[in-house]
């Protein structure tokens, strides 16, 4: 609604800020919080933490929700669905129920679990004293967009999974190859379309076909570094 804005820190903490009178309501982990997220039309908003928790916020006061465990190293709302997903070092990717936090679904991923468990209780740290560069760690990465959720482990192949709103499972549709270690993911509103950025690209998808559509180049010779998200 362009009223608030959600802050998240290596203090164990995340922020949702009035941006009117620039009060804000802090949410608390047990570890560093290294993502949240939240969805227009959804009162929920879902944080993640070197705990290897996810929680569930109140987005009206911040009050917590629920725990979802094991989780932590990366989640997304689907809550046109009343779902969310989260992926935990066991090498799972979970549905829960936004309702009650229960775990609707658990799916064995691909991928070496190894090195990303590794750096699963780290946040990424800068290095070269330059803030936009931040130390090197296998991607783990989610994202979702209307009924569909992209998941990426360190491999470099991205998984585009379809969301049944009926039996509220999770099926694999596609997967989006890549020569290099996806730093980056997002996918649009309605799930078409999903972007990620591998090496020095950006490079755009149709999620329905996995079916590259288009490259975009980036000039910085050190790479883009991020995280994943949707819109």
């Amino acid at each position: 609604d362009g009223k608030r804005a959600i802050t998240v820190s290596w203090d164990r903490t995340a922020r949702m800020w009035d941006l009117t009178t620039e009060d804000s309501e802090g949410i608390t982990h047990q570890g560093s919080v290294n993502s949240i997220c939240l969805q227009d039309g959804c009162d929920t908003m879902l944080s993640t933490a070197t705990d290897r928790t996810a929680r569930m916020w109140a987005c009206i006061n911040a009050q917590p929700l629920y725990t979802l465990q094991p989780a932590g190293l990366a989640a997304a709302l689907l809550g046109t669905l009343g779902l969310a997903a989260s992926i935990a070092a066991d090498g799972h990717l979970r549905l829960w129920d936004l309702e009650n936090g229960e775990c609707v679904q658990k799916m064995q991923l691909d991928g070496d679990f190894d090195s990303v468990a590794a750096y699963s209780n780290a946040p990424l740290t800068p290095r070269g004293g330059n803030a936009s560069n931040v130390q090197e760690r296998p991607a783990c990465l989610l994202a979702a967009g209307g009924n569909v959720m992209v998941s990426c482990l360190a491999s470099g192949t991205v998984e585009v999974w379809m969301i049944s709103k009926a039996k509220r499972k999770a099926s694999i549709i596609a997967q989006l190859e890549h020569n290099d270690l996806v730093s980056f993911l997002s996918i649009s509103h309605d799930g078409q379309t999903a972007a990620t950025v591998s090496g020095h690209d950006v490079l755009l998808w149709d999620t329905m076909s996995g079916d590259l559509k288009g490259i975009l180049p980036f000039s910085d010779t050190d790479g883009v570094a991020g995280g994943g998200g949707g819109g």
